[in-house]
């Protein structure tokens, strides 16, 4: 079986932008290291649709080139919130109802389950909360730099 894992909108950033700034020093090279090994690995990395927007959001002219970019590794597969993935966050907060019921970060972390991720590369507090709070592995940029070989 494949591994699966997901990426929120930090890690998906620093992929495609070489200049993003990172919490961390050589964080695009790391993060191109990851997704290159990942790809080697031939795992599926899910890249959650509304993390795919907060990054195009964030940069709209290179938009078309970026979604190109995504399309050309075969590891990455873009996904959406679908009726699976509400039913997932509906059931991840079935207990904990508050106002921000339909933030992206929970979306990401519901769409990250539904599609079989057993890691979750996020780099985003409250993602990597949530991510925590639902059973999903984390792995952050500093964890990238402590791992590094």
């Amino acid at each position: 079986m494949r591994k699966t894992v997901a990426v929120d909108a930090s890690f998906l950033n620093v992929f495609l932008d070489k200049h993003a700034h990172s919490s961390i020093q050589n964080g695009p090279a790391l993060v191109a290291n990851l997704i290159n090994n990942l790809d080697g690995e031939r795992a599926k990395v899910i890249i959650p649709t509304p993390a795919l927007a907060q990054v195009l959001t964030h940069h709209p002219r290179a938009g078309q080139a970026y979604v190109e970019h995504i399309r050309q590794c075969a590891c990455f597969q873009i996904r959406p919130f679908d009726d699976k993935a509400a039913f997932e966050l509906a059931q991840l907060l079935r207990e904990n109802v508050t106002k921000n019921i339909l933030k992206f970060d929970r979306q990401i972390v519901a769409i990250a389950k539904v599609y079989g991720a057993s890691v979750l590369y996020a780099n985003d507090e409250e993602v990597v909360k949530f991510a925590a709070e639902c059973g999903l592995q984390v792995v952050r940029f500093e964890d990238l730099q402590m791992n590094r070989t």
